[in-house]
Order: structure tokens, then C-alpha cells, then sequence
């Protein structure tokens, strides 16, 4: 097993800090899921919502904080999964994730040429 280096911790401790918000949100949505399906779902949704707010030059961070924050609230299966599921998306990422692209990793189909994960834009009323 590789030694951990100071840059390491302090990367995680900065980490910790910045996305204070993003990991509470994203462990408790990922910890409270049922069944396989929503469970990644969920994991696709905050990671998708992670790299639109703040870019994916961080996200190895952000998954393994979120990962451990995951452990901490005893599931240990969807921490596993967090890890695995990052794994599949940047194996297949050329440039920073996408919706797109974490809805290809899941297997969702297309919808009119966007994948199952993308969120709808709001509609706007005419006043």
C-alpha cells in the first residue's frame, strides 16, 4: 500500500473545507437510497452536479471525501460504489465529465440526444 503524503492530507483537509456543503448533500441523498437502480442514480446525480458547480480538476477529491463520508454513516456498499462508479467515469473521460457522459457509465438511454440524468431547464412564464 502506497505511503500517503502531507500534500495528500492537506489536499483532503482543503477539500473538506471548500466542499463542506456538496458532501453533506451528497452523503445523505447516496446513504438514504434503496436498491441498486436509485443507488446510482443518486451517485450520478451528485457527481454531475459536483463537476457543473466546480469542474472536474477536483473531483478525485470530492469522491473520496464523499466516499468516507458515506462509510461514516455505515454503507459501506455505497462508499464502495462511489469509488467504482468514479473509476468507470474516468476511465471513459477524455475532458471533464459530463451528464452526458456519467449517463453513459450508467447504461441510460438517450433522450432526445441527452442522456437520462440531465435535468429539464426550468420554464419560464411569460408575464
Amino acid at each position: 500500500m502506497p505511503k500517503k503524503s502531507i500534500t495528500d492530507d492537506a489536499l483532503l483537509a482543503r477539500g473538506r473545507i471548500v466542499y463542506t456543503l456538496e458532501l453533506a448533500r451528497g452523503s445523505s441523498h447516496i446513504s438514504s437510497t434503496r436498491s441498486s437502480p436509485t443507488l446510482k442514480s443518486a451517485i450520478a446525480e451528485v457527481l454531475g452536479e459536483f463537476c457543473e458547480a466546480h469542474g472536474s480538476q477536483s473531483l478525485g477529491v470530492f469522491v473520496e471525501l464523499l466516499a468516507r463520508d458515506v462509510e461514516q454513516r455505515g454503507n459501506q456498499a455505497a462508499a464502495l460504489a462511489v469509488r467504482c462508479f468514479a473509476r468507470d467515469l474516468a476511465g471513459e473521460r477524455k475532458v471533464a465529465p459530463s451528464m452526458d457522459r456519467i449517463g453513459r457509465v450508467l447504461g441510460l438511454p438517450e433522450k432526445n440526444g441527452r442522456s437520462g440524468t440531465d435535468r429539464p431547464g426550468r420554464a419560464t412564464r411569460n408575464r
